[in-house]
């Protein structure tokens, strides 16, 4: 018997990429808070949290 191979990914495969609103892909922001800062964006809400913190906050013009 011979053993099945591999042929590669499939189309629809593998993880779906996550959006936060429909038709518009997330990007990844990383920063560095202290402890307590991260304790306090979890217990605000995370994630969801932070966005409407940004989508409130004025646009700075220089």
């Amino acid at each position: 018997m011979t053993a099945k191979q591999r042929t590669g990914n499939a189309p629809g495969q593998g993880r779906q990429p996550t959006l936060v609103k429909p038709g518009e892909r997330s990007a990844v922001l990383h920063a560095r808070v202290s402890p307590a800062q991260r304790a306090k964006v979890e217990r605000n809400g995370g994630a969801q949290w932070v966005r409407t913190l940004i989508d409130a906050a004025p646009e700075k013009t220089s």
